[in-house]
């Protein structure tokens, strides 16, 4: 059921390395040589006295070594080993034990079966596997096409074994509970068209036969071998042949043939599983699953229409049914920080259960931040915006359609959300569809799944990249910036910033001395404002200095002012030195002192200026 030649070499290096002292550069002489693993002297091979298709081997060596056998059902290290071998032939065996010296084996020796065994070859699995003694069963990768699973790939958890693996009411979409890492297309994890073509038959005519037909530049290959099953314990080796997998995972896995498990097998689906090397691979272990399809199921299926399953059935048993009303109901939403996506299937039903960012693989771990995409909604009045990562905002129609989706006006911008490859967008038609939503106690909407189509190569759509997003989210506002200059060194002193929830009266305070600041030059700005309020503006009302009102003439603040590299930046100019608003330019200073000599502006404890903010919308 392990790797075992991987252990056996790993057992036998420590052992290696403990028998030498530090001045030893050379493997201790072995106490044990491989004259003396001979038949009958160090193990034994007898046959059952009722049934001769069962056979035993046992070890004889002093329990200090320990016993290596490779034998017709795989590898063991075990004293003793029972075989049931259901058909006539001649088998092999070769015994080898762990010695100081390293790992010694003896020659190959044989037994002989004379006659077959139907009972070892019988039950429910062995006739999903071939069809039954005496026949064959080809098996297919599936393609992501057969109602089935995503693609011919997916990855579990180490612990996963049989008894984890479910799959929802009616459904052939089987997968560990609790333990699922990752259902990639077979794009995502690149599963070639080879792979897809590659094939593998069971047989039980004669023996226990496996033809595998792998495909590479498409040229077949075609090799032969003979495949045992523990049907009690779900496991499968090949012997002399490997199994059909994603050739992308060659190198990462000790082979291809020994210790899978069977994770699901029924009359048209088969799921079984190796695991990756953490040596080999240089990533921790984890389950390759590999998902297949009978080739006459595949051959006799026809395509369901599932493309677009309707909101009103899937809730039609619940009071969630008039899901228009639910969610046009919200109005704010934003992208969940705790399992921000995931996938579904074309039917609307969520594959995996992230929980948590941790939860994700590695590969595709959560940004840290994805709270900060979030959307404000109007569905009465028919309008939204949308806030990206950076607060830039997007405002435009959206409505909802019969169909379950959500339309908008416009596209969204593209951003990355997991890993290097998980990304949030609209699909091709500026739309998310509606998948999923849960309702509180009050019956309000808590949190709800919309998604896009995912295609294949053959431009089919196959599953539903969906993102979760939760309702009660609050805007973050705009930054209102306050900036004194210095425009002999253009240095920038100090650049207070303030965050303003919304339009109305604000006041900044800056707490210090002009001794920090050293101006000529100060401003207010309203950053990316005008980026979701374009006729924005606003108003200084009122300035102070320590504490104390100061009068001014605000006709000569000069409101026109850009930010040339942030044009959606709302500004305007207090003292202005290169370009000052003056009505009559032979005006004394006096007038002006307090716009023209920035010396009129000095504080010791704190200055503030309080602006009337509008959108104007």
């Amino acid at each position: 059921m392990k790797i075992k030649n991987l252990l056996f070499l790993i057992t036998a290096a420590l052992l290696t390395f403990s028998a030498c002292t530090p001045d030893e550069y050379k493997l201790s002489t072995p106490n044990i040589s491989s004259d003396e693993l001979i038949e009958g002297l160090s193990y034994t091979i007898t046959h059952d006295s009722v049934n001769q298709n069962i056979v035993y081997l046992e070890s004889l060596v002093d329990a200090e070594y320990t016993p290596l056998w490779s034998h017709p059902l795989g590898r063991s290290q075990s004293k003793k080993v029972t075989l049931n071998i259901p058909f006539e032939g001649t088998y092999d065996v070769i015994f080898g034990v762990i010695t100081r010296g390293g790992i010694i084996y003896g020659d190959t020796v044989h037994f002989t079966i004379d006659k077959f065994c139907a009972d070892f070859v019988q039950g429910e699995m062995w006739d999903a596997l071939t069809g039954g003694n005496g026949k064959s069963k080809t098996w297919i990768p599936d393609n992501g096409n057969y109602n089935m699973k995503q693609g011919f790939y997916s990855c579990f958890d180490p612990s996963a074994t049989y008894v984890d693996m479910i799959a929802d009411d009616g459904k052939n979409n089987w997968y560990a509970d609790g333990k699922t890492w990752w259902e990639p297309s077979n794009d995502d994890v690149g599963i070639t068209e080879d792979d897809l073509k590659s094939f593998m038959t069971f047989s039980l005519m004669g023996k226990a036969g496996l033809e595998v037909h792998r495909f590479n530049g498409g040229v077949e290959t075609v090799t032969n071998g003979i495949f045992n099953m523990d049907a009690e314990n779900h496991i499968i080796n090949a012997i002399d042949v490997d199994f059909v997998h994603g050739a992308w995972a060659d190198g990462k896995a000790v082979d291809f043939r020994t210790g899978f498990q069977i994770l699901v097998i029924n009359e048209n689906q088969l799921m079984i599983a190796n695991y990756r090397d953490e040596a080999l691979s240089g990533e921790g272990r984890c389950i390759y699953c590999w998902n297949f399809v009978s080739k006459d199921y595949a051959d006799n299926y026809k395509p369901e229409e599932i493309f677009d399953f309707k909101l009103e059935e899937k809730y039609a048993d619940s009071n969630k049914k008039n899901w228009q009303e639910y969610i046009s109901g919200i109005t704010d939403w934003t992208l969940s920080s705790e399992s921000p996506f995931d996938w579904f299937t074309l039917k609307g039903e969520r594959i995996n259960s992230y929980a948590s960012p941790n939860a994700y693989p590695a590969n595709m771990t959560p940004i840290t931040n994805t709270d900060k995409i979030a959307m404000r909604t109007s569905f009465a009045n028919g309008t939204f915006t949308f806030f990206d990562l950076n607060d830039n905002r997007i405002s435009d129609s959206i409505f909802i359609t019969e169909d379950g989706y959500i339309k908008f006006g416009k596209s969204l911008p593209t951003i990355l959300i997991g890993g290097d490859f998980v990304n949030f967008n609209l699909d091709e038609n500026n739309r998310l569809r509606v998948l999923e939503y849960e309702l509180t106690s009050e019956g309000l909407v808590s949190d709800m799944w919309v998604g896009i189509k995912q295609y294949d190569n053959q431009s089919d759509a196959y599953q539903y990249l969906a993102y979760h997003f939760v309702t009660g989210y609050v805007d973050p506002g705009y930054t209102a910036q306050m900036s004194f200059f210095n425009s002999a060194t253009w240095a920038n002193p100090i650049d207070y910033q303030q965050l303003i929830l919304d339009e109305g009266e604000i006041t900044l305070t800056y707490n210090g001395t002009s001794a920090d600041v050293a101006f000529d030059g100060w401003y207010i700005d309203i950053l990316k404002i005008k980026a979701s309020h374009p006729n924005a503006t606003m108003e200084i009302t009122k300035i102070e200095l320590d504490g104390t009102e100061k009068t001014f003439d605000g006709t000569l603040l000069d409101y026109e002012a850009t930010d040339d590299k942030n044009p959606n930046t709302l500004r305007v100019y207090i003292c202005n030195p290169w370009g000052y608003k003056v009505d009559d330019p032979a005006t004394t200073e006096t007038d002006e002192s307090a716009f023209l000599n920035p010396t009129e502006w000095q504080f010791s404890t704190s200055i503030s200026v309080t602006i009337d903010l509008k959108y104007n919308d």
